[in-house]
């Protein structure tokens, strides 16, 4: 019985990582927090509060922030003072 419930659990989490990357990739692609709430009552029957999508773009901006101040390694010359050497 417990292999049972582990798998239920096991797609239980792949379906909310699965969720919380859709409604993380629609807030990045320009889609309004009410709108999403309105998708999500489409697509689930029930809506996702706008703190939600909040704490979700939350996790995502802390991945976001590291990416943009992450060491940049090899050739760091500036394009535009390579442009004016023209």
């Amino acid at each position: 019985m417990c292999g049972v419930a582990d798998g239920v659990i096991e797609r239980y989490r792949r379906l909310k990582s699965s969720v919380e990357k859709a409604l993380i990739e629609m807030y990045l692609a320009g889609v309004s927090v009410r709108r999403v709430e309105h998708i999500t009552e489409a697509l689930w029957g029930t809506r996702v509060s706008p703190s939600t999508v909040s704490d979700l773009n939350k996790k995502i901006y802390g991945t976001i922030e590291a990416w943009r101040n992450r060491p940049i390694k090899g050739d760091r010359r500036d394009a535009r003072s390579e442009s004016m050497k023209s």
